[in-house]
């Protein structure tokens, strides 16, 4: 009895590993790119593209945000979007989420190869009033009802929900 109890115990501590993902898939219904218009040189637009593609904080895309204000004019919405995208793929993947899509008209799908336990820690981190509009189930997370907003507010809501959930990861060293 002793050894099973302390086999199911190592199974839930094994259990509460954040999986690492590669990269997050984000299928929501967004308008995310630079208009031909706000830069229209080519190598300057790539260049752009590639500053976003390779931020890894927040931080990092806040200032791409200001540079691109002060050297091309007012960011538009849509390039504005693309750097909220990238800010939701940044959190989503540090928390262990794969892809990010609607699932019929009233969900989101949060896809991720965690377990149980683990999704229990990053939970503890919502509020009380949101833990019902998450449902886990293996390979993912359901978020009720989020479907049922426009793309932009599922957007917002999706990185602050999953930026306190980050309160459960443990605090990486930054040099």
């Amino acid at each position: 009895l002793y050894v099973e109890m302390l086999e199911e115990a190592i199974r839930e501590i094994r259990g509460q590993e954040i999986p690492q993902v590669e990269d997050t898939q984000v299928d929501l219904n967004l308008t995310a790119f630079i208009p031909a218009d706000y830069i229209p040189d080519l190598d300057q637009k790539m260049s752009a593209y590639r500053a976003v593609a390779s931020a890894t904080t927040k931080q990092e895309l806040s200032q791409i945000a200001a540079d691109w204000s002060d050297r091309y004019g007012p960011t538009p919405v849509a390039a504005l979007q693309l750097i909220r995208v990238v800010e939701l793929k940044q959190v989503a993947r540090k928390l262990g989420f794969a892809r990010i899509k609607p699932e019929g008209n009233q969900n989101i799908i949060l896809e991720t190869p965690m377990e149980e336990p683990a999704w229990n820690l990053l939970k503890a981190n919502l509020p009380d009033h949101l833990h019902s509009r998450f449902v886990y189930a293996p390979g993912k997370v359901i978020v009720r009802g989020l479907g049922v907003l426009n793309a932009d507010q599922q957007l917002e809501n999706l990185i602050t929900w999953l930026g306190k959930m980050q309160g459960a990861l443990p605090e990486i060293a930054t040099v």
